[in-house]
């Protein structure tokens, strides 16, 4: 259960990350837009939100619905391509 609480927590800081990053863009966005740029295709910036919060929900359910067991040698290979991934981020 320990587990599961910390991947809640892990989740919890990622969606914390992505809602500053958001903050940040709409901040870049306005002053592109201040120096005359234009959207295309802004259409798919909701649906990537929605995509987005489906995945980090979808997370979840997996773990609490699904009851997944904890195995130790996948969450540290999994953990060490997470942090490969955020560190190019």
């Amino acid at each position: 259960m320990v587990t599961c609480w910390i991947f809640t927590g892990l989740v919890l800081l990622l969606t914390l990350q992505r809602l500053l990053e958001l903050r940040l863009s709409r901040r870049h966005e306005a002053i592109i837009r201040a120096w005359g740029g234009r959207d295309v295709d802004a259409w798919q910036v909701p649906l990537m939100m929605v995509l987005h919060a489906g995945w980090f929900i979808a997370m979840l359910v997996e773990v609490y619905a699904l009851r997944r067991p904890f195995i130790p040698a996948l969450s540290l290979l999994v953990l060490v391509i997470f942090a490969t991934g955020q560190s190019l981020r």
